[in-house]
């Protein structure tokens, strides 16, 4: 299999825009990867061989940018899995648009997952796992399906992991961070969109597994200054 370079990454340009966005899933397809969300790759895992580009997408401020992105993947044949809040202030998923973009995802063929804030959501006399139960039936009434994926946001304000005992009580079959999904694995980031491990360009064709988080505001507002917008999540808004 021949693979990019990492100097043929630079020529390309990495930045942040929805054409690179779609530019690094074309060189990836073009290599053979199979690009899929996490229930896909828990129903058919991969051969220890295949190619395969787990894809993460953690909704942290906006439902249509979601989709903006969804529609962008589907194009090519892409499915990813989308993980979506039910605390945040910039959207809420039971209004009609949000209502409408969930559906939108779901017949796009997308995986939704509940992106849960029990690290810092705390409510007195209520635990962590009584707390991911409720935003865990919240998101299952705006989806009609049931959810069997979680992944946190902001992972460091958790006081300790969630068990696997926990998520299988309440039928999720994973959480996004677990080590299985990082063996072998290149793992990429935008957090903060900043890439630091680099642009998936780098060693798409030179690693067999890869594993992206890419949070759809940051390819959607390329142009956007970032600092303003850490500091609003990072405040738990």
């Amino acid at each position: 299999m021949r693979g990019l370079t990492a100097g043929a990454a630079i020529a390309h340009g990495c930045r942040f825009s929805l054409d690179h966005y779609v530019e690094i899933l074309g060189a990836a397809l073009a290599q053979g990867y199979r690009c899929l969300g996490f229930l896909a790759f828990l129903c058919a895992p991969p051969a220890a061989d295949e190619p395969t580009l787990l894809l993460r997408h953690d909704v942290d401020l906006s439902l249509d940018d979601a989709v903006t992105l969804a529609e962008q993947e589907a194009r090519l044949g892409v499915r990813a899995t989308y993980f979506v809040r039910v605390h945040a202030e910039r959207y809420n998923p039971f209004s009609p648009s949000g209502y409408r973009c969930v559906q939108r995802l779901l017949q796009l063929g997308c995986e939704v997952g509940l992106h849960y804030e029990v690290g810092h959501f705390a409510v007195e006399g209520r635990s962590a796992e009584e707390l991911l139960a409720a935003e865990k039936a919240v998101l299952e009434a705006v989806t009609g399906v049931a959810v069997v994926g979680a992944a946190a946001h902001l992972p460091k304000q958790l006081a300790a992991p969630l068990e696997r005992a926990t998520l299988t009580r309440l039928g999720l079959r994973y959480e996004a961070g677990e080590e299985r999904f990082n063996l072998d694995t290149a793992f990429f980031s935008d957090s903060n969109r900043v890439l630091r491990n680099g642009c998936p360009l780098d060693v798409i064709g030179r690693r067999r597994r890869l594993y992206f988080t890419a949070h759809p505001y940051w390819w959607v507002h390329p142009n956007v200054d970032p600092a303003p917008v850490v500091r609003f999540l990072q405040s738990g808004s």
